[in-house]
């Protein structure tokens, strides 16, 4: 399927634009991937309509308590850790640097499984865990990926565990790649030991992100350029449907 904004929707799990008023952050997937409500997030605190964003609307986090919870299901987001992982994670966002912060997650601690999507107090970092105090998939950005200051910018992170070399990318705004390959651990099939949670640690009341989302994207495969270029818009933005 081709949506209205001429982005191939196909392989789309979850689409959450952030444009609620109150309520839960709907999963607004039209395609033949889609999670469903079961991907609708459950918010607590947090203030919707942050209209500092490019698309004009957002969720602000506090970096105290509020955080969001994509219900139940330990299941809906394996295709992000298991041993045919292809995947493509986008969203606009506004963060700066923080010690151990979470902005997505379904695992954490030693014998997790699943992804974890922060950074600390210097740099971006995104991995898989296999349930055994390893890491799959890992990215260590750069000082300068993220930059410390309250700008809004887009992120594209995509993971192809069958490739070669170069199996994770990382795009900020379009033009800022850094990559790197996988480690080499065995990934698991097994269930991800949390559901998805945004801003915060999702097994423990600790480590709340402050951050500002919108747009955020989850796919089972990797989008071209020439689609991250088409959904950055120029730093406009520009929604799938």
């Amino acid at each position: 399927m081709v949506s209205a904004a001429s982005i191939d929707d196909t392989g789309l799990k979850a689409y959450w634009r952030f444009n609620e008023s109150s309520g839960d952050i709907i999963n607004q997937s039209e395609s033949s991937a889609d999670l469903g409500s079961s991907a609708d997030i459950q918010i607590t605190g947090a203030t919707y309509e942050d209209n500092g964003s490019p698309l004009g609307t957002g969720m602000s986090f506090d970096g105290v308590d509020d955080y969001g919870v994509c219900g139940s299901s330990l299941t809906n987001f394996n295709f992000l850790h298991n041993a045919s992982a292809t995947w493509t994670i986008c969203f606009w966002g506004q963060l700066t640097k923080a010690s151990d912060k979470y902005i997505s997650c379904t695992s954490e601690g030693g014998t997790g499984i699943g992804l974890k999507l922060g950074m600390n107090a210097t740099d971006f970092r995104i991995y898989t865990q296999n349930g055994a105090d390893e890491l799959v998939a890992t990215f260590q950005g750069s000082s300068g990926f993220i930059p410390n200051n309250t700008t809004w910018y887009f992120y594209c992170f995509r993971w192809d565990q069958d490739i070669a070399s170069n199996n994770f990318k990382a795009i900020r705004n379009d033009n800022n790649l850094e990559q790197s390959n996988k480690t080499g651990n065995s990934p698991s099939n097994s269930n991800a030991t949390d559901p998805m949670t945004f801003a915060k640690r999702p097994d423990l009341n600790s480590n709340y992100t402050q951050i500002a989302l919108a747009e955020f994207s989850v796919w089972n495969r990797v989008l071209t350029d020439d689609e991250m270029t088409a959904l950055y818009n120029g730093g406009s933005g520009k929604a799938i449907y």
